[in-house]
């Protein structure tokens, strides 16, 4: 890959998918009925791997943004979204889910948080700069988990984990490729405007 941001991007994605490996290795039977990929930060045995997902991913996605820069207007806006989400994912791991009522809320409005950015970041990406059909079903696939998320919580279905999982493959394949698709278009809209400053002085 030739930018360092996007490379960081996608290791910050594959280091969140071999802990949560690691997470289900140490306790595959997750309740999978009531409980998203938090279940394991509640737990000792899990809480290691569960804290090395979301915070060295989330420290990854900060050092990504850091590489990026911003060309255009497009390229500041993706990497504030990418900010705030390594900033929440590194706050989700010192919230645990059910530690009590009061952190439980506030751990729900943070995971709330992650899934709503991802979610404008890929809809904005998807929906006015890259279509193409596999773009729309990842984002199809984003938005039918990101529901059955959303009706796992009042328990109306009961497959929130799997919808977790799913919902942030997803997620993740589109960020990564749209960081590298912005990276791209305001790298030659500066080339373009930097030949026509030369061409006219």
């Amino acid at each position: 890959m030739r930018y360092k941001s996007v490379r960081l991007l996608l290791a910050a994605e594959i280091n969140f998918f071999v802990m949560l490996g690691v997470c289900y290795l140490l306790d595959p039977h997750v309740p999978t009925d009531k409980y998203g990929i938090s279940y394991y930060g509640n737990y000792l045995r899990t809480l290691i791997p569960y804290a090395l997902a979301f915070v060295v991913s989330g420290i990854l996605i900060l050092w990504a943004t850091s590489a990026v820069r911003a060309a255009s207007t497009e390229l500041e806006r993706a990497r504030l979204g990418l900010r705030l989400l390594g900033v929440l994912m590194i706050c989700l791991v010192f919230v645990p889910s059910l530690f009590n009522a009061f952190v439980g809320k506030i751990h729900v409005v943070i995971g709330g948080g992650i899934f709503l950015d991802q979610m404008l970041l890929t809809v904005w990406f998807v929906h006015w700069h890259k279509r193409s059909f596999i773009n729309f079903g990842l984002l199809t696939v984003m938005v039918l988990s990101g529901v059955v998320t959303g009706l796992s919580v009042p328990d109306v279905v009961d497959i929130m984990f799997v919808m977790h999982v799913i919902y942030q493959l997803a997620a993740g394949m589109l960020m990564v490729q749209a960081l590298a698709y912005w990276l791209e278009h305001s790298t030659a809209v500066a080339t373009s405007e930097y030949e026509r400053k030369i061409i006219n002085s």
